[in-house]
């Protein structure tokens, strides 16, 4: 075997668990999100495939008010932790008498 080969090899032995990983934690559940997202599961075991019917009610008038307060409550919510942290990062970065 060549050099070049086994150092391949070396490196897909070594990116295998990563790749196994993002695939079992991440890819998977959204995969699975997705294809649940269109059908009318609950806790229940049995369910329908409902088509775009979930995402019609999404998209009606009520739901753009809980979007509006959403966005707005995460800008401020993440402003005001930006403020306070970067104010706390002054702090500490600042020379201490004594």
């Amino acid at each position: 075997m060549t050099s070049s080969r086994s150092a391949w090899i070396f490196a897909w032995a070594l990116l295998a668990p990563a790749i196994l990983y993002v695939l079992a934690i991440v890819a998977w559940p959204l995969v699975e999100t997705f294809r649940l997202s269109f059908t009318d599961a609950s806790l229940r075991r049995t369910y329908d495939y409902v088509g775009i019917t979930n995402y019609a009610k999404i998209f009606n008038e009520t739901f753009a008010g809980v979007i509006w307060r959403t966005f707005t409550w995460t800008f401020f919510s993440v402003s005001m932790k930006m403020i306070i942290g970067t104010f706390g990062a002054v702090l500490l970065n600042s020379a201490v008498p004594g």
